[in-house]
């Protein structure tokens, strides 16, 4: 697999199993920036807030693909992100309830740091909210990507050229 057609080239067509190990490595990516934000310096937190949002290109790549390959457009993608939204909504609603009195907690002591002035205690306190709804997100990411990658690696692949390109393997 050519990790850099894969993750990030939008144009072409990728088979099922391609689109997995995309997906498997954009969720791993996820993973190590969502630990190292609770779990590294303040400083990371600005660095791979931005870092993440410029996850959403390679996730347009590999899904684009992938739908490229089933002969649609990778305009679908923008569906898929609004499913990917509202499933993570959805399930973060369900889940809220395993960290709801810490987080309760953690947003009054936030609201009096912010009152405070007290920069110091705001970013401890980001930083233990950020702990507390940890395993929660990491639940909703891996549900939602294990949802929506389901169905798009579902999807029948054209068996000839399409306007995308060649099958795959061809």
């Amino acid at each position: 697999m050519d990790h850099a057609y894969v993750l990030f080239d939008p144009t072409g067509r990728i088979g099922p199993r391609d689109f997995w190990r995309g997906v498997i490595l954009l969720v791993a990516a996820q993973v190590i920036m969502q630990t190292a934000l609770v779990y590294g310096p303040p400083i990371l937190v600005v660095i791979l807030s931005i870092l993440s949002l410029a996850l959403v290109y390679p996730y347009l790549c590999v899904f684009g693909k992938r739908l490229h390959d089933a002969g649609k457009s990778a305009w679908f993608f923008v569906l898929l992100l609004v499913g990917y939204l509202l499933i993570a909504q959805i399930a973060g609603q369900i889940l809220q309830p395993f960290a709801s009195e810490a987080l309760v907690d953690a947003q009054q002591t936030l609201q009096q740091a912010a009152e405070d002035n007290n920069i110091q205690a705001m970013f401890e306190t980001l930083q233990l909210i950020a702990k507390v709804q940890y395993l929660p997100g990491l639940v909703v990411m891996f549900l939602v990507n294990g949802v929506l990658g389901y169905f798009v690696a579902r999807l029948p692949s054209e068996a000839g050229p399409n306007q995308y390109g060649p099958p795959v393997g061809a």
